[in-house]
């Protein structure tokens, strides 16, 4: 038995382990990826760590099948590479005795909970944060700093232009043959396929870049603290 085939029977912790060995290398990425293109594996369960790590194989055929089951993915700008170092630095020399966790958890519930949740309680427009303080410092820095460096086609922004000129954007939730379910900030709204005038799918997150670079630097550390914060 592979340890694909295991993968369910494991732990959160042993399930991320068994990403990373996965991800770690062409011969193993390709069946999770036949079994992601197949349905057979769900997409959400790879951080965009993981979908990175994929990309770093620089196979040909790794590379097309990221394309073409798990969205965009592009090397950050130099700026950002900057940004993330300087920010890294920043928590890692920090004593963190200092920085109240509970703070950033209230950052967290100003700046990130319109569309993150944490454990279920929260927004729906992006991944919920739950388990992943598992993947680490790199794993926020890398996606709050640089949303768009890996964009998994399940949270790229679709934008909507009805006939009667309104527009709808948010991810698609559900489609049938006559109507596509639409999840906004606020609401699941219906539109029907025969009201559609236009239907674009952005290739940017939607989570904008400069929101950790917004916050002063003790609530960044204090954000991350929390983010990093081990929870069940």
């Amino acid at each position: 038995m592979t340890l694909l085939d295991r993968f369910d029977r494991l732990d959160p912790a042993n399930q991320s382990a068994a990403l990373n060995t996965l991800t770690s290398r062409a011969e193993l990425a390709k069946p999770l990826l036949d079994a992601v293109k197949a349905k057979r594996f769900d997409k959400t369960r790879l951080s965009a760590l993981q979908v990175r790590q994929l990309r770093n194989l620089n196979n040909a055929q790794i590379n097309a099948l990221i394309d073409e089951t798990l969205g965009k993915v592009t090397e950050s700008s130099a700026a950002a590479k900057a940004t993330i170092a300087k920010l890294k630095k920043a928590y890692e020399s920090a004593p963190l005795w200092a920085f109240n966790a509970k703070s950033g958890e209230q950052t967290f519930q100003q700046v990130c909970a319109v569309c993150h949740a944490m454990g279920g309680v929260g927004g729906k427009l992006g991944p919920d944060l739950g388990g992943s303080w598992r993947n680490g410092l790199d794993y926020f820095l890398e996606n709050i700093v640089d949303p768009n460096a890996v964009v998994g086609d399940n949270f790229q922004l679709h934008i909507l232009t009805k006939k009667d000129g309104s527009v709808v954007s948010g991810l698609i939730e559900n489609e049938t043959p006559t109507a596509l379910t639409v999840r906004t900030i606020t609401e699941s709204i219906i539109v029907a396929k025969s009201d559609l005038k236009d239907h674009t799918k952005a290739a940017a997150s939607l989570m904008p870049p400069g929101m950790l670079e917004a916050l002063s630097e003790h609530k960044a550390i204090e954000l991350l603290k929390y983010l990093n914060s081990k929870r069940e």
